[in-house]
């Protein structure tokens, strides 16, 4: 890479000047009307530009040939007249930003992220462009629903799609990158661009080449489904969500996203003849197809997976499971989320522990991924939460989303959401799916977060679009324990267990992350022991007392969510370590405190979620 892409730091944050307040305010009134990009005066624009708070673009992107500069550094610099950005059409304002990048740069690409160069400014600068070709790119091809034909003139938009999104395979024909889909029930592969989905109708998909691929899947894509990434390893853990999905009497069809033959023979075999007693329809669909040989060999690995699960699914709206997960309602239910409805996302929090953070080099490369200057006021780019809604004295919040980017940008914690199960309408929001894989494939940003936890969210707010968190906490879901406490007439409560347990405002339980055994680890029992024989043998008389005890189904008496300022999470050595406590101490003795941080399962219900814990406890 040249030397001359070494960056200087591009965030100059400049205060308003009261003179400075009527531009704001005409800036706030174009982006409302949804006209920013082409402004009726361009001596408003300039001066908006002149005034307007955040960073510099970076001097490598398009949009820095609209810094307002004095008249010695417009002759010394490559500069643009603002009145030609005023008087272009969205069309030719995306030609002359893709335009000038080609031009800039014949070599340019995307396909840095891969590589993490231990330079801050660069590895951030790589990342920062990436993002900001993404959002053009979205305003351009996706919301604005232009062609690649009208808007790419002489560039060739294979390569254009190539170097945009390098995990995707080079290709002469858009139509060449499509996946292979298995129906499990019947064995049959279903016809090329046809969605399962729409079968009885006997449709196939018309594909339009002068569109991008990402709008050409977007319209391909229909109906409701699940899906996941499954391994060798979630044959038994998948046959037992199975039959849960059966018992609950799920009707929405399953989608296992894969990237070439990843499961055996006998795993598929496995599943099939489950299926021929069963009422769930599940699919195989290989994206392999549609990816980069060498992102399949070195960088589509571990969570990244689920990215391909996200994106390369056939459906309009999905919801994301792991195999682990165990849902306690309807699955339909959660696409009926106000939340949801209103935002065409879902996530739910991961348990509040306060232990672990992020460091600052990763917050400030995330910061540096907030739209510029001249890309919020030339092209309206804007993230619906940033560094100047919510600072570091914020204390009150309007939203959760508004406390976890506090939490995260502010605080450093590192886990803050739960993907075990998340709802997005995948249509709606595919390019910041997009933008979240990008994200993910980044190899800083892959020092800085755990797995792709965080990226669900994190995307959304850089893409721009809206997304919802459910205010409560995850808790800890189990039998309930005495808690033993120093002070008299002080009661206390715990439930000890592996897995983190959601409900809603009304404390429903709503799903699990972590299975129905007191231990899902297969091996943890011996592990346990060897380490720690101290230890458990003051527990357990012997090895296999332990493995029986980790294997009984999960007894669940309520669900806590503690207050962390009280008494804090307590994880412990069982189960590899991965099994918490969640304590609650109630102040007065007398007093049953079972509100939002303490859930008793009434005897009807303890009896309904016992029969779902049997269920996934039944042994093939």
């Amino acid at each position: 890479m040249p030397t001359h892409f070494k960056l200087r730091r591009a965030f100059v944050l400049k205060r308003l000047l009261p003179t400075g307040v009527l531009f704001v305010l005409c800036y706030v009134v174009l982006r409302m009307n949804g006209v920013l990009y082409k402004p009726t005066s361009s001596m408003m624009l300039e001066n908006i530009l002149k005034q307007s708070p955040g960073r510099e673009s970076l001097f490598i992107s398009p949009f820095s040939r609209f810094i307002p500069r004095s008249k010695l550094s417009k002759l010394l610099a490559q500069h643009e007249s603002v009145d030609k950005w005023a008087n272009m059409t969205l069309s030719e304002q995306c030609h002359f930003y893709f335009a000038t990048t080609y031009k800039d740069s014949t070599k340019w690409t995307n396909d840095h992220i891969r590589v993490f160069y231990n330079d801050d400014d660069l590895d951030n600068a790589i990342l920062s462009m990436a993002v900001e070709r993404m959002r053009v790119f979205d305003k351009c091809f996706i919301k604005g629903g232009l062609s690649l034909e009208s808007v790419l003139g002489d560039i060739d938009m294979a390569d254009f799609q190539h170097r945009m999104f390098p995990f995707l395979r080079n290709f002469s024909n858009f139509g060449e990158l499509w996946p292979e889909i298995l129906h499990l029930n019947t064995g049959e592969h279903i016809p090329r661009f046809s969605n399962p989905a729409n079968l009885e109708k006997d449709s196939k998909f018309a594909y339009t080449n002068s569109q991008s691929f990402w709008q050409n899947w977007a319209r391909f894509s229909s109906s409701r489904g699940l899906v996941m990434t499954l391994g060798e390893r979630h044959k038994d853990i998948f046959l037992r969500l199975l039959r849960v999905l059966d018992h609950n009497g799920n009707r929405l069809p399953i989608q296992i996203i894969q990237k070439g033959p990843e499961l055996s023979n006998e795993f598929i075999d496995s599943v099939s003849n489950f299926l021929k007693s069963s009422q769930q329809q599940v699919y195989i669909v290989d994206c392999s197809s549609l990816l980069n040989p060498a992102y399949l060999e070195e960088a589509l690995t571990y969570f990244v997976n689920k990215w391909l699960a996200v994106v390369f699914n056939t459906f309009e709206e999905v919801i994301t499971l792991d195999a682990d997960v165990v849902p306690f309602v309807p699955l339909e239910s959660f696409f009926e989320n106000h939340n949801y409805k209103e935002s065409g996302s879902l996530m739910y929090k991961d348990r509040n522990m306060l232990n672990e953070h992020t460091f600052d080099y990763c917050i400030d490369m995330f910061n540096s991924l907030e739209p510029s200057r001249e890309a919020s006021v030339l092209m309206g780019h804007s993230m619906i939460i940033n560094a100047t809604s919510v600072v570091p004295s914020s204390r009150t919040f309007q939203n959760e989303q508004e406390k976890v980017y506090y939490r995260f940008f502010y605080d450093k914690i590192l886990h803050n959401v739960d993907s075990g199960l998340v709802v997005l309408n995948k249509k709606e929001k595919l390019s910041s799916l997009v933008l979240s894989f990008i994200l993910n494939l980044d190899a800083k940003v892959k020092r800085c977060v755990y797995g792709d936890k965080e990226i669900f969210w994190l995307g959304q707010l850089i893409a721009g679009e809206s997304y919802s968190i459910e205010p409560r906490d995850g808790g800890a879901l189990g039998p309930i324990t005495p808690l033993s406490l120093e002070d008299e007439g002080v009661k206390g409560y715990a439930i000890c267990s592996t897995q983190i347990a959601h409900g809603d405002e009304n404390n429903t339980l709503l799903w699990t992350n972590g299975g129905l055994k007191t231990c899902k680890i297969a091996e943890a029992a011996a592990l346990d022991y060897q380490k720690l024989p101290e230890y458990f043998g003051a527990k357990y008389d012997s090895e296999d007392q332990l493995q029986e005890a980790y294997s009984q189904p999960l007894k669940m008496d309520g669900l806590i969510t503690p207050d962390i300022f009280v008494k804090p999470w307590i994880r412990k050595d069982e189960c590899q370590g991965s099994m918490y406590c969640a304590p609650l101490v109630e102040s007065n003795a007398d007093a049953a405190r079972e509100g939002d941080s303490f859930v008793r399962f009434d005897q009807e219900l303890s009896k309904q979620l016992n029969e779902i814990s049997g269920v996934w406890n039944q042994e093939s």
